[in-house]
């Protein structure tokens, strides 16, 4: 409690009470409302806000309404102006075209910030704008505060409990004003602490655009029609300036809800198809010549390249008999010049022939010696082996005994040990027994030591019997392969051999073969044959060369004959082409004639049938003479049925209009007139002050509100003088009077002043003279339109007739019937006399042909004489070639044997080697595991023998050095036990002697050998021994072998040797290799060598021989031919009839060919000539062809280069550019009549795709009046719309036939101005003449039936069409109007937008009561603002109690402001001087009555409670 005097105590909870108190009818609460404004450094010189904060909060959130109280010039329009910025920050958008520049001052880092409250996302947004001029923050002048001369930068994020909100931004510090950079650098640190503000930042004006689409539910376009409301205290009647007509109605909702991308989007696919649209003329044009002209000028491209092609055929026919005959010659010439050539190359070829027989002849004694010195150097290399493995087997024997005395001397070795340990053990028996252990000692480290030189000796052995088994497995792969070589080698002999015996086999074959068919003679040699088959051709192709002489002479007179017939054939069928072309000439006038007299047209004007071309040419003026009186006759028609049908729809019209038009029609002409009248109501609303008292007025005296009041009753009379001169044509009488000289209503119906009655149009008050007139004009119409058809027939077919007429004196010019019927006449007479001389001709010409039939038939079985002759030379030729491959494969069956045998003997000797090679690996393999074997006794001996410390390697016997050690060890422990030396003496002796016996039974070199290998490691061991005997049996064994295959080598050399040796016994060689030095070799390692060098020369010297042969042969062949063909050649030569052509090319055929070839030229020659002449007839025809079709008057505008070619150019140029003007012409039509199918495709997908477009529009224009229906609480303004828009939707088809149709208009805008669609006004007036277009377009309410709700003190509901509002609206009804409109764009935009559903937002007015303060239209646009969902906040400068009352209810907030000024500065900055927050003032609450200022009980602090 807080006691503020007397009667003045107030509890600060009970604060807001009032506000809680909240009435049951309570207005909804827009869902996006503007909760806070900040500005801080920013504001013109006279209205500075640095800072000024705005709370619009009330006990329910944000207000729903805010009313901004501010005297005028205060600020409002600033305030509003720099708001609106922060949403749409374009600078030429600006509300009445500020500059932001002028709001910057010098210094100044300016702040907008907004604070936005969102109920359907339950999120609070801070919107904000930061500014600062670029030049050091200074201001510039006037002309350059352009905004591209500021830093600016936008932003946004989500504030709430626990985020940062305004009063957390750094806009000063340290009583300095933060620098736009740094002060953007604190906010987005500040924000990057806390992630849910979503905060954004940005410099750019379209990415500020999109944020806030994204981002907030903030509607940019809106915002830029609520700011052209705000451009001025008019700005609502120009937002309302289009609502002219029902169509600017329309246009201006379907640019204001259209979505400009789509649109965009479709003029941008529109602008590729306005580029070809414009040509659609054009293009008809193209194709329409195309499909004429193209196959005319492709007919005489065709036979212009028939003609060029038949003239080439005829060029290159007489060329090539001309260049064949020059080549005959040519190659007579040269064979000539050869003969003296041939003869010498055929005896150059007898001698060649015979040297290489004598060479040839040699060779086979060469092989037979060089082989017979090979057998003799293997013979001798046998006799040495045997030597050789005689030897080794006595070695390997000796061996073998040695080993064997093996045994007897190591007996001995040991018998002797046993003996003198017994006699030492004997001479010590008595000594002491320490010595004798001394003794056992040394004898067991003796023993340990040989055991030890025995282990390293086996280890060596079996490395040296691994490397003897490795080198046994190498020599055991050179065996195999060895071995494979030869089974190869003895294979490919074996193979020959079996060759050489097919080809003899071949050749007796063929040979039989020949006899029996009978063209090989007994005896007869195949050479001998061959040559008398090629005789035999000579002689048959004489005979065909003689019978095909005289066939030739016979086809030449044939061919003379045919050449008349052919040209007389070209005669006639040129007689023949210029009399049917006369013909056709006289038929085609006779036809063109017919047609024109059957035009009844034409023989109307003339009187009768025209007979020739001047009563055409008369036809041609009377027609057009005609055709102009009938267009006279037409307009004349046309104008009275359209008097007629406007008198109709006059009296349709009439009695069918409000009242209203009438009146408004007669004051529209006294004040066009200048003469000041008004309406009656109008008069009533000026001059009745209390509105009360107009009721009792109007009832008083009614013909003053439905009358015209002359305001000046001295221009009366004037007023009416000009009525009754204009005659205006009304529904209803209209009065006209003055005004009453009393506003009483008592007085008034006495009082009444001048007046005069404007009559209305007859057919208001006579119905029965408007059916009958109704009845009259119809009848007129009908007459008088079935006339104008009539006329237009009329013209239409004189036109028609005279175009006839001079297409028919264009083609026949200077031209009589008469004339063309003696050509034709003349022309059938040559034709019939040229048959009579062509039958004659052909007479004699078959004569001909039949002698050279039979000259032919003749030469035929000549002919084939000649090709049994030459088949069986073929095969003559090969059996030639079969029994030359005899011969040669018999020569080479000796040396072939001999290489087999070779092969056999190498295979044999790679078996031994095998053998030999596995025997040697075996034997290693064996030696080395014997040796390891020892080592692991020897190794295990020592290890059981215990001695540490071995001796030195005493060497010999292991067996001796053990017994010796034995024996010691025996006579220790006996002489431990015992003396019984003497007796192991005597024993030890005895045993001596006999094994000396046993070893003296070898030979003394064997025993020595023996000693020797006892000491070896192979024998010391038992094993290792016995082993060691059995390979030295084994290899006197294999030693003994290998011996015998030398002597069974010796014997099988001494046999090749004899059979190799001359059969004759008188000589030893076949021939002295010394005579022969290239063959004589100079080791026997040389004769394979030789041998392989023999068999090339050989088959050297047979080619050399049989190319010998063949050469002798072609020679002589060759010079035979030869001389047949300088006759034949030069008889051809005198069958060509035209000049010889001069060539450098010999003639490489044969004289057969040439004939033939010869004879194909004439003929081709003559037959050419004859198509040359007929093609360039045809030629002839195809130009007249094509001249006539390209002057027809349907192409002789069109342009195009291809037809004005064809027209312009000389007949030899057309005919040399046929084909490439064929192709242009072709190609033009193509390209036109695809051009035209791309342009229906592509119009027809726009015009599907504007279909869509103006659907959408048409349902979003019904959305409209939807939107404008006022809420429930206006009394009988309640749930009726703002505006009506109806419209009837036309059939799709129909809808899509005038779409394309507008699609094609604004493709022609386009290509005129491509940049024609960049703005978006125009773009939204195009999409709003297509929306028409799907409608009805209805007889008397046309396309749309728009109504607008006058906004009336009263309450009365009235609707009055769009065009009315000016004259019927008053300042405050436009205003009200616009803000209803403005709610209904936002409640169908918050619905359709792009992105989806939101609210519409706030809507800013500036100054909105100075035309609308009456309580009923603030309450109309309160309630449909609060139910569209709209924020309203309101500027303004009045102190008007009704307005304040209508912003003192719950959910409005009313805020007053004052604009102080700063005399030190020269500045003026606005302050908060008063908020009223759901109808409490705070100020006031807390002053309970008393002035602030007063300094006596004012309160110092207070507490209260914010119920939300």
């Amino acid at each position: 409690m807080t006691d503020l005097g007397p009667h003045h105590t107030i509890a600060a909870a009970d604060l807001f009470t009032q506000a809680a108190e909240q009435p049951a009818d309570r207005l909804p609460i827009p869902p996006l409302r503007l909760r806070r404004i900040r500005l801080h450094g920013v504001g013109p010189d006279g209205a500075r806000f640095d800072p000024l904060d705005l709370d619009f909060t009330t006990s329910d959130g944000a207000a729903s309404r805010v009313l901004l109280s501010l005297t005028n010039t205060g600020g409002k329009s600033t305030l509003i102006t720099l708001v609106c910025s922060l949403v749409v920050p374009a600078s030429r958008a600006q509300v009445g075209g500020k500059n932001l520049g002028d709001y910057v001052l010098t210094g100044d880092t300016s702040h907008i910030l907004c604070e936005w409250e969102d109920a359907t996302t339950g999120t609070r947004t801070i919107t904000g704008a930061v500014m600062e001029w670029k030049d050091g923050r200074r201001q510039p002048g006037h002309k350059q505060r352009s905004t591209t001369n500021m830093h600016r930068a936008w932003y946004l994020f989500r504030t709430g409990p626990g985020l940062p909100g305004i009063d957390d931004l750094p806009f000063v510090a340290d009583g300095r004003r933060t620098g736009l950079e740094n002060y953007l650098a604190q906010v987005t640190g500040l924000m990057s602490a806390h992630s849910r503000t979503q905060w954004v930042l940005t410099r750019v004006q379209t990415e500020w655009t999109q944020a806030l689409q994204d981002r907030t539910s903030i509607d940019p376009v809106l915002f830029s029609y609520q700011m052209r409301m705000n451009d001025s205290e008019a700005g609502a009647e120009k937002l309302l300036a289009s609502f002219d007509s029902p169509d600017n109605v329309v246009r201006f909702f379907i640019a204001a809800l259209n979505d400009d991308r789509e649109i965009a989007d479709f003029t941008g696919k529109l602008g590729p198809y306005a580029e070809l649209a414009a040509q659609r003329p054009y293009l008809d044009a193209l194709a329409g010549f195309g499909t004429e002209l193209a196959p005319r000028v492709e007919l005489l491209a065709q036979r212009k390249a028939a003609l060029d092609e038949k003239a080439s055929l005829a060029l290159k026919a007489k060329v090539a008999g001309g260049e064949h005959a020059a080549a005959l010659s040519n190659r007579v010439a040269q064979d000539t010049a050869a003969l003296t050539d041939l003869s010498n190359a055929v005896e150059a070829a007898v001698r060649e022939l015979a040297a290489a027989r004598r060479e040839y002849g040699q060779i086979s004694d060469i092989r037979l010696q060089l082989q017979l010195e090979r057998a003799r150097h293997r013979l001798a290399e046998a006799n040495a082996a045997v030597l050789h493995r005689a030897g080794l087997a006595t070695d390997a024997a000796s061996e073998r005994d040695a080993w064997e005395a093996v045994d007897r001397v190591l007996e001995v070795d040991v018998a002797r040990e046993q003996r003198d340990a017994a006699k030492i053990a004997y001479e010590t028996a008595h000594a002491e027994l320490a010595p004798l252990r001394d003794q056992v000692t040394r004898a067991a480290a003796a023993l340990a030591g040989r055991l030890n030189g025995l282990i390293a000796e086996a280890d060596a052995v079996a490395e040296a019997a691994d490397e003897q088994a490795r080198e046994g497995e190498q020599a055991l792969g050179k065996a195999f392969d060895l071995e494979k070589e030869a089974e190869g080698a003895r294979d490919a002999a074996r193979q020959e051999l079996a060759r050489i015996d097919a080809a003899v086999q071949a050749a007796e074959t063929a040979t039989e073969a020949a006899y029996e068919a009978g063209w090989l003679l007994p005896g007869e040699r195949p050479v001998r044959c061959l040559r008398r088959w090629h005789d035999a051709i000579g002689t048959a192709a004489a005979e065909a060369e003689r019978q095909d002489g005289l066939a030739e002479a016979a086809e030449t007179a044939f061919d003379d004959l045919q050449t008349d017939l052919a040209d007389r054939e070209e005669q006639l069928v040129g007689l023949r082409t210029a009399a049917n072309a006369d013909r056709i000439k006289l038929e085609a006038f006779d036809a063109q004639l017919a047609a024109l007299t059957a035009n009844d047209t034409v023989t109307a004007l003339l009187g009768g049938a025209p007979a020739d071309v001047a009563d055409i040419g008369r036809a041609v003026e009377l027609a057009g003479q005609a055709a102009r009186r009938a267009d006279e006759r037409a307009a004349d028609h046309e104008r009275q049925v359209r008097a007629a049908r406007d008198e109709l729809a006059h009296l349709d019209e009439t009695g069918t209009a409000p009242t209203g038009a009438d009146v408004l029609a007669i004051l529209d002409i006294l004040l066009a007139e200048r003469i000041g009248a008004v309406t009656g109501l109008d008069w009533i609303e000026r001059n009745i002050i209390e509105p009360t008292d107009r009721p009792a007025f109007i009832t008083a005296r009614p013909e003053i509100a439905g009358a015209v009041i002359v305001s000046d009753p001295n221009r009366f009379a004037a007023a009416i003088t000009h009525l009754a001169q204009v005659k205006p044509r009304t529904r209803v009488p209209v009065t006209v009077t003055v005004p009453p000289t009393s506003t009483n209503s008592a007085t008034t119906r006495t009082n009444a002043g001048p007046q005069h009655v404007v009559v209305p149009h007859r057919a208001t008050w006579d119905r029965e003279w408007a059916r009958a007139t109704r009845t009259e004009l119809e009848t007129t119409e009908q007459q008088q339109a079935k006339k104008l058809s009539e006329a237009r027939t009329a013209a239409e077919a004189h036109r028609t007739a005279a175009a006839s007429c001079s297409a028919f004196t264009d083609t026949w010019p200077a031209t009589t019937r008469s004339a063309l019927l003696a050509t034709s006449t003349s022309s059938a007479d040559q034709v019939e006399s040229s048959v009579r001389h062509k039958t004659a001709l052909g007479i004699e010409r078959d004569r001909q042909r039949q002698a050279a039939a039979q000259h032919r038939r003749l030469a035929d079985q000549a002919r084939r004489e000649r090709q049994l002759a030459r088949d069986t030379s073929t095969q003559a030729e090969q059996l030639v070639a079969i029994a030359d491959a005899a011969t040669t494969a018999t020569d080479q069956r000796t040396h072939i044997v001999t290489a087999e045998a070779d092969a056999v003997r190498q295979l044999a000797l790679a078996e031994q080697n095998r053998a030999a090679a596995k025997a040697r690996m075996s034997a290693g393999l064996g030696a080395a595991a014997q040796a390891r074997a020892d080592r692991r006794t020897w190794q295990t001996s020592r290890d059981e023998l215990g001695v540490e410390h071995a001796a030195a390697d005493p060497g010999g016997n292991l067996a001796v050095v053990q017994a010796a050690w034995d024996s010691l060890r025996r006579e220790l422990n006996s002489a431990e036990q015992g003396l019984r030396e003497a007796e192991f003496l005597n024993r030890a002796q005895l045993h001596l002697d006999q094994a000396i016996e046993r070893r003296d039974r070898f030979a003394p070199p064997i025993v020595q050998r023996a000693d020797v290998l006892a000491r070896s490691t192979s024998a010391s061991s038992r094993d290792a021994l016995i082993a060691a005997q059995n390979r030295a049996r084994a290899q006197a064994t294999e030693a003994e072998k290998a011996h015998l295959r030398a002597a069974t080598e010796q014997e099988s050399a001494t046999t090749e040797v004899r059979e190799a040796a001359p059969a004759s016994n008188d000589r030893q060689n076949h021939i002295d290799l010394s005579n022969t030095p290239q063959w004589l070799p100079a080791t026997p390692t040389d004769i394979p060598h030789l041998l392989e060098r023999l068999e090339i020369h050989n088959a050297e010297q047979l080619a050399r021989r049989e190319a010998a042969e063949q050469a002798q042969h072609d020679a002589e062949e060759l010079h035979a031919a030869v001389l047949a063909d300088i006759s034949a050649f030069s008889d051809t030569i005198g069958m060509w009839p035209a000049e010889l052509m001069h060539t450098g090319r010999i003639y490489a055929g044969g004289k057969d060919t040439a004939r033939t070839d010869m004879r194909t030229l004439f003929q081709a020659h003559r037959q050419a000539e004859t198509a040359e002449r007929t093609a360039r007839d045809l030629l002839g025809e195809a130009v007249t062809n094509v001249r006539a079709g390209a002057n027809e008057p349907r192409w002789r505008d069109l342009d195009a280069p291809a037809a004005a070619r064809v027209r312009t150019l000389p007949d030899t140029d057309l005919i040399t550019e046929a084909d490439t003007l064929a192709r242009r012409i072709q190609s033009m039509a193509e390209s036109a009549r695809a051009d035209l199918n791309d342009l229906d495709t592509h119009r027809a997908i726009l015009r599907d795709g504007l279909l869509t477009l103006c659907r959408e529009q048409r349902r979003l224009l019904r959305e409209v009046t939807r939107a404008s229906r006022l809420p429930t609480g206006l009394g009988e303004f309640s749930d009726h719309p703002a505006i009506k828009i109806r419209f009837e939707e036309a059939a799709d088809d129909e809808s899509a036939v005038r779409l394309a149709d507008r699609i094609d208009a604004w493709a022609t805008e386009l290509a005129a101005n491509p940049k024609r669609a960049s703005s978006a006004d125009v773009r939204a007036r195009w999409l709003a003449d297509a929306v028409r277009d799907t409608v009805i377009d209805r007889l008397r309410a046309g396309a749309w039936s728009i109504e607008i709700l006058k906004p009336r003190i009263d309450g009365k509901v009235i609707y009055c069409p769009p065009d009315r509002i000016p004259q019927e609206f008053s300042g405050g009804q436009v205003l009200t109007l616009a803000v209803l409109v403005y709610c209904a764009l936002s409640g169908v935009r918050s619905t359709h937008r792009p992105g989806g559903a939101r609210p519409p937002g706030t809507l800013l007015l500036d100054n909105p009561f100075g035309a609308a303060s009456a309580e009923t239209l603030i309450a109309m646009q309160h309630r449909l603002a609060a139910h569209t969902g709209l924020q309203l906040v309101c500027a303004t400068g009045l102190h008007d109690a009704g307005v304040d009352a209508a912003f003192t209810g719950p959910g409005s907030v009313v805020v007053k402001l004052r604009n102080d000024g700063d005399l030190r500065r020269n500045l003026s900055f606005l302050r908060l001087r008063a908020r009223i927050v759901d109808g409490i003032d705070i100020a006031a609450t807390l002053t309970a009555g008393r002035d602030p200022n007063e300094p006596k009980n004012w309160v110092d602090a207070t507490t209260y409670e914010i119920r939300r």
